[in-house]
């Protein structure tokens, strides 16, 4: 359960000239999607009576009903104060709480397993009056009021634990900015709804609220699993092999012929090439100079072979673990991966470096498995993969299928149930 944490990044005062506050850079896991939180467009506005609040109020009725009988002044001023401060306790912090403004970001995707990051900014549009002890929390997807689209992402109840900061001041024209970590507990599209905002200054008998939509959506990537020595020992050696590309460069292999240019190099010349076109050409040099392709990484496909039925989730997210983990060992291995999951509709074209580890991180955080499909048509090898050249892995959640992938070339087969460490008790079933 995560505790409350507020960290002061800084304040805004609200002039026309300053710059925009609370713009984060997205690091770590962050790729390919935005996670800024628009302008609410509507907002809901709660007071609730605590039981100090009937407790107060009774006193209070008492207090009046002595003054009224004993007509003692030291009781109706009593009374004066008692419902004065019931008045202000109910009238200041609602005027405190109207010109707030609030704005949720995710700091990157997280890892499950490791922490999500959080950062709330509070704006105070009021010219005068200041916020005092806040209590920013998000929302339940039971207690959304709004009217919401059909949504594939899954609740962040499923996913992480609540995220609460406090705030304890914010001045007039100014904003204040708060980070707090949450455990990311499994892997997938996390859809977060709205935000609260509770205050109960200055004497904590009445609650006041302030609820604001905020939609937002956050990739909890899987956890890494070991893979396999054999896997280790074939992405190594495979890290060592080059191929050629298609773009010229400084390597060795044969790329093409060109013109020669004044200032190229002698040893470049393609003399034997020269000398047949020579025979033909009757005027010009006829020198032609040898051009190498630059060298490639080798290719690497990942390819999931996912079990559809329900009884698999286990092996699905255990199949799911090992892919990362061999995604990223490619990665180190300085590889082209590319990652393929036919059952779940995925085909991600071969990337390389950091690019391909984000990438692939996200895909495979985002598997639906309820959504996999059954027919024997979708689960065929990808057309892709099956490219000559390439090293390819298949990862079976479950038993290994020996017929599953091209005959020629022999991909190395690897069952969920070599997993190594890491892959943690909080997977669950991958409803994300």
């Amino acid at each position: 359960m995560s505790v409350p944490v507020v960290v002061l990044v800084g304040r805004d005062d609200g002039r026309r000239n300053s710059r925009p506050f609370g713009r984060v850079a997205l690091g770590g896991m962050a790729a390919g999607r935005s996670h800024s939180s628009r302008r609410p467009t509507r907002v809901r506005r709660r007071y609730h009576l605590r039981t100090p609040a009937y407790v107060y109020m009774l006193v209070t009725v008492l207090i009046a009903v002595g003054a009224f009988n004993s007509q003692n002044n030291l009781l109706f001023w009593a009374f004066g104060f008692a419902l004065a401060t019931l008045v202000v306790s109910g009238v200041l912090s609602g005027t405190m709480l109207m010109g707030l403004e609030v704005e949720r970001r995710a700091l990157g995707d997280a890892r499950a397993g490791h922490t999500l990051v959080l950062s709330y900014t509070v704006r105070n549009r009021n010219s005068v009056v200041p916020a005092f002890a806040m209590r920013i929390e998000e929302i339940e997807p039971a207690r959304v009021w709004w009217r919401r689209p059909a949504q594939a992402a899954s609740p962040w109840t499923e996913h992480c634990d609540r995220p609460r900061v406090f705030v304890a001041h914010v001045g007039p024209r100014e904003a204040v900015s708060a980070r707090v970590p949450v455990l990311a507990r499994r892997r997938g599209l996390v859809r977060f709804e709205g935000v609260r905002v509770i205050s109960s200054f200055p004497f904590g008998l009445i609650r006041k609220t302030m609820e604001f939509p905020l939609p937002e959506e956050v990739v909890v990537t899987p956890r890494r699993a070991e893979p396999p020595a054999r896997a280790r020992d074939r992405l190594g050696r495979a890290g060592d092999a080059a191929i050629a590309s298609r773009r010229q460069g400084p390597g060795d292999e044969f790329f093409a012929l060109r013109e020669y240019v004044e200032g190229d190099s002698p040893r470049a010349i393609a003399w034997r090439a020269s000398a047949r076109r020579m025979e033909t050409v009757a005027s010009g040099t006829g020198l032609l100079v040898r051009q190498n392709a630059s060298p490639a990484p080798a290719r690497l496909w990942v390819v999931l072979r996912l079990n559809p039925e329900s009884a698999g989730a286990e092996d699905n997210e255990r199949a799911i673990s090992l892919a990362t983990g061999l995604v990223e060992d490619a990665a180190e291995q300085g590889l082209s991966i590319g990652l393929a999951a036919p059952r779940a509709g995925v085909l991600l074209r071969p990337l390389t470096g950091q690019a391909a580890v984000l990438a692939c991180a996200r895909e495979l955080g985002m598997l639906h498995l309820p959504a996999l499909r059954a027919s024997a048509d979708d689960g065929r090898f990808p057309a892709a993969a099956a490219a000559p050249g390439a090293l390819v892995v298949v990862v079976h959640a479950g038993a290994v299928d020996r017929t599953f992938g091209p005959g020629a070339g022999g991909p190395l087969h690897i069952s969920s149930e070599e997993a190594g460490s890491e892959v943690g008790t909080a997977a669950g079933g991958g409803s994300a």
